[in-house]
C-alpha cells in the first residue's frame, strides 16, 4: 500500500492520539502562512480568511509524518474530516526539503 506524508500542528502532534503505523520523518514547517486558532477544545488552522475577518498568519511549525494511505480513514474520524475539517495537499518543508503533505483544516463555517 502507498503511503501519504501528514503535517500535524495540533492533537495529532500531543499525546491524544497515538499515530499507529506512522513513521515520524521529523519536526517541519509550513511553506504558506496560515492562521493558527484555538477552539475550545483544539486548535485549527485556517487557510483563507475573508475580506471581511482580519487574521494574522504564521509559517506554522508541527511534525511531518508518513502513514499508510489504509490510516487515513481512522485519522479522517479522529479529526472529523470532512464536517469538521478538511484535508488539503500543502507544501511542507522537512530540513533542506520541500514536500507535499496532507494537513487538516477547519471548515470556516465551525469557527
Amino acid at each position: 500500500m502507498p503511503k501519504l506524508k501528514l503535517f500535524t500542528y495540533g492533537t495529532l502532534t500531543a499525546d491524544h492520539y497515538t499515530m499507529g503505523n506512522a513513521t515520524f520523518l521529523g519536526k517541519s514547517t509550513t511553506v504558506k502562512e496560515y492562521h493558527k486558532g484555538q477552539n475550545t477544545w483544539y486548535p485549527f488552522l485556517l487557510e483563507k480568511v475573508g475580506k471581511d475577518i482580519t487574521k494574522e498568519t504564521a509559517i506554522i511549525s508541527g511534525n511531518l509524518w508518513e502513514i499508510p494511505e489504509e490510516d487515513f480513514s481512522e485519522i479522517d474520524r479522529y479529526e472529523g474530516a470532512p464536517d469538521l475539517f478538511d484535508k488539503k495537499l500543502i507544501e511542507v518543508k522537512n530540513g533542506k526539503d520541500i514536500v507535499q503533505a496532507y494537513c487538516y483544516f477547519i471548515d470556516p463555517k465551525e469557527i
